[in-house]
């Protein structure tokens, strides 16, 4: 669940800095000094902008592919790569759970 809190609280200072309702990106707004949103929270959170983006992108996931990130059963960037799928994609991509290989113990597990 680490990643998961870590994602909402990336999420809710975000829109906090930005003013924003949740109806349009944050991360386009410029902050002092020439400044993304997401350099200033990847900066205070100790990741890149970039791992903020991908972090942000993975709220656009079903729940239980959301689980499969927090618990490191699939990658966090598979877990992006599925987040442009339609819910219904995403949905059918659920009906097997991801098969544990021999990867597993290099941190890989194919679904």
């Amino acid at each position: 669940m680490f990643s998961q809190g870590k994602r909402n609280d990336i999420v809710k200072e975000l829109q906090e800095l930005s003013g924003n309702n949740g109806t349009s990106s944050p991360l386009d707004m410029k902050l002092e000094k020439g400044k993304t949103t997401s350099e200033k929270i990847g900066e205070e959170y100790g990741m890149s902008s970039a791992k903020v983006v991908r972090l942000l992108r993975i709220c656009n996931l079903c729940d239980k592919i959301k689980q499969w990130v927090d618990e490191n059963l699939i990658a966090l960037r598979v877990g992006v790569d599925l987040s442009y799928l339609t819910d219904e994609e995403q949905e059918l991509v659920t009906y097997e759970e991801p098969k544990k290989t021999y990867y597993e113990s290099i941190g890989r597990i194919e679904i």
